[in-house]
Order: structure tokens, then C-alpha cells, then sequence
């Protein structure tokens, strides 16, 4: 004779409630790709800084870097 668990366990297919939000999912799926995309940016920030003192960079490559970047920030603004 076998005994019956009086354990109910949760119907998994049932629908949630409004409202509820899978934190892990916001959090695997949105959070690490902005905080990657904020790291690339720093770093690129902070190797741009390390080539203009160095030189590596002259004055017209950075008028020319600028330009192009504001181009680019304001076609995507338009877009």
C-alpha cells in the first residue's frame, strides 16, 4: 500500500497575475547588457583621454572624431 502525499504542489501552467514580473529574467535579460554596454563605453572613454594626452591622436583626427560622432548621434536622433 502506497502513501498519499497531502503535498499540493503549484499548477506551473496556470496564468500570473498582472503585475508580476520574472526578476530574473529583467535582470539576466536587461541589466547586464546595459551595464556591459556602460563599461564599453567607459573604457573607450578613458582610452580616448590616454591616446589625446600621449598624442597619439592629432588635433585634426579629433575635430574629425567629433564631427562624425555628432553626426552619427544626431542621425540617430532623427531616426
Amino acid at each position: 500500500m502506497e502513501a498519499q502525499s497531502s503535498v499540493e504542489t503549484p499548477d506551473v501552467t496556470a496564468p500570473r497575475e498582472k503585475g508580476w514580473v520574472e526578476w530574473e529574467q529583467v535582470f539576466e535579460e536587461n541589466w547586464l547588457a546595459r551595464i556591459g554596454v556602460v563599461a564599453l563605453l567607459v573604457g573607450v572613454a578613458f582610452f580616448l583621454k590616454l591616446s589625446f594626452d600621449n598624442n597619439w591622436i592629432g588635433p585634426v583626427t579629433r575635430v574629425s572624431l567629433g564631427g562624425g560622432c555628432s553626426g552619427l548621434l544626431l542621425g540617430a536622433g532623427g531616426y
